[in-house]
């Protein structure tokens, strides 16, 4: 029995490593898409098909598409906290995302959506609190609020309890909420502390996230880490073996340096896709297809890089 079993591990880890196949990573070609000369950018959110992205200003306020075929910039909002960890529906036709009212003794936030087509925005979820960003998994919307899950089919429809069988992550309370086959399941890989910019991978198998203090990790669905990459801050999944980051510095007051890195699960190592004094690239997000992503910089300037992948 016992030798069944190492026969088995073995095998398990050989089927794992030959799916990890290593990669190499470079950047070919970067290209200006705005410059915060026309108003800061915070880079919030891309399409899914890969044509526009959601910016915001300081403090998440507000939320402009900006279309990355003609640099065309359109203000949707001006509401505090939307350009929050905003999102498209699967079709991208709805963008959507929770404002914040400070108006009472208390936080309160809602769940809107935009409908880009007829500039018609309409409420999903009136003003709650403890409120996570949306997640958009199978056509549907999902988040957590007052720790209950609610999800809806449709960027008009109504948020409401839900038992919903998608697997879909959420951060609530700076600790990621994993809803599994109509579950909810806390999960806490590092131990306790505060996780960040946490995301399920594209096939779903696989979470990465930042824990403060410690880096960037990438767990599986029970918890268990699987790979250590260290200082990547806001990761995200280029594709199923590979995440992409910035290493960022500052003084504790402002930015002294970040370049945009990557970490293949292939080879467990890290790549510096930028390396340029004059500017700091920060905070990538990949365009559908795995073969490019946006950036910003710590002044505002928006930028695509086009990236070329060997096997």
């Amino acid at each position: 029995m016992k030798n069944l079993h190492r026969v088995l591990t073995l095998l398990f880890l050989s089927l794992f490593a030959f799916h990890l196949q290593a990669q190499e990573i470079r950047a070919v070609k970067i290209r200006k898409l705005a410059s915060h000369a026309d108003g800061e950018h915070l880079l919030s959110a891309v399409s899914p098909d890969g044509r526009k992205i959601l910016v915001s200003q300081t403090g998440y306020r507000g939320i402009s598409l900006l279309d990355i075929t003609t640099g065309r910039t359109t203000l949707l909002n001006d509401l505090p906290g939307s350009g929050f960890e905003p999102c498209f529906t699967g079709d991208g036709h709805f963008v959507i995302f929770k404002a914040d009212d400070f108006s009472g003794v208390r936080k309160l936030s809602s769940l809107l959506s935009y409908e880009l087509a007829t500039g018609e925005t309409q409420t999903l979820l009136p003003k709650t609190r403890n409120l996570t960003a949306p997640a958009i998994s199978g056509g549907r919307i999902f988040c957590l609020s007052e720790g209950i899950l609610v999800s809806s089919g449709a960027g008009t429809a109504a948020l409401k309890s839900s038992a919903a069988t998608d697997t879909v992550l959420l951060l609530e309370n700076l600790t990621p909420v994993l809803n599994l086959n109509g579950q909810k399941k806390t999960l806490k890989p590092s131990g306790e502390g505060s996780y960040i910019w946490a995301s399920l991978s594209p096939d779903k198998t696989r979470i990465v996230y930042y824990f403060a203090g410690k880096g960037t990790f990438i767990s599986d669905l029970e918890g268990s880490i699987l790979f250590a990459p260290g200082r990547i801050s806001a990761p995200k999944w280029l594709s199923n073996q590979i995440i992409i980051g910035m290493d960022d510095r500052d003084d504790g007051h402002n930015v002294t340096g970040s370049e945009i890195v990557c970490f293949s699960l292939g080879s467990n190592e890290t790549t510096y896709l930028t390396s340029t004094a004059s500017r700091n690239e920060m905070y990538p997000f990949p365009l559908p297809g795995g073969k490019s992503v946006v950036f910003q910089t710590s002044e505002g300037d928006i930028f695509v890089m086009k990236l070329r992948i060997i096997l």
